[in-house]
């Protein structure tokens, strides 16, 4: 069971009465049973970006880089004569964290070493700054991880969830369009990795589900006890 999945069934056992049942025909939709009559299915929901025409999540670029930075950071020992250093990482797409990237970044922090006050040096490399500001207590090693900033995500929370729902409710109907035969009621539960479940049920709400086949679509936390809420129709919330 993914992680994804994982935080679903915790959310549904915890006002479900029936029978929960994982993967109920095998590896394809649905992730879950309810009973015998309710499907569910369960996809992570993060805010999409388009950059130079191309659509990406966020955190796919940020998973890629911050730990090669991480690894990195760890070969260089503090010196005797300090207590290390926070990074502020910033960065933006384009950006690939290749090899050579790191490569270059190495000699960077390298450049560093005989310097005894680093923090009005800042390093650039493409479309990545790291600056520095020094540690109030000793480190194991020379620099720590202190800010990651995406400078191509921002905005409204609420505004992103309700631009991301309008592309993942449609390409998850498609999805289960072909068995949708097999059960007499769909939910969608969403595990928000855009506002971390700080989102309450009088501001979710998205017009995607006036025609919807999803009987219910819930926002879950990815943060335990992981409570979620219900995703309200906008169309019908507004002819009020």
């Amino acid at each position: 069971m993914k992680q994804e999945e994982s935080i679903a069934f915790s959310f549904l056992s915890s006002f479900c009465v029936d029978e929960i049942i994982y993967e109920p025909n095998g590896n394809r939709t649905p992730d879950f049973s309810i009973g015998k009559k309710i499907a569910v299915e369960v996809r992570r929901l993060s805010q999409t970006i388009s950059v130079n025409g191309k659509q990406s999540v966020p955190e796919e670029l940020a998973n890629s880089l911050v730990p090669k930075i991480e690894k990195l950071f760890s070969e260089f020992k503090r010196l005797e004569n300090e207590n290390g250093y926070f990074a502020a990482i910033r960065f933006e797409r384009p950006l690939n964290p290749s090899k050579k990237l790191i490569e270059l970044l190495r000699n960077k922090l390298t450049q560093l070493k005989e310097k005894e006050d680093i923090i009005n040096i800042p390093i650039s490399i493409n479309n990545l700054e790291i600056s520095f500001f020094e540690s109030s207590v000793p480190f194991e090693f020379r620099f720590a991880l202190g800010i990651i900033h995406d400078r191509n995500t921002g905005g409204f929370v609420m505004s992103n969830i309700s631009d991301s729902l309008s592309i993942v409710i449609p390409e998850k109907e498609k999805k289960i369009l072909p068995f949708i035969h097999e059960y007499e009621e769909w939910w969608l539960v969403l595990i928000d990795q855009i506002g971390k479940g700080s989102a309450n049920n009088e501001e979710i709400e998205n017009s995607e589900l006036e025609n919807s086949i999803f009987e219910k679509v819930f926002l879950v936390s990815p943060i335990p006890p992981h409570s979620g809420v219900e995703i309200r129709n906008a169309s019908h919330s507004h002819s009020k």
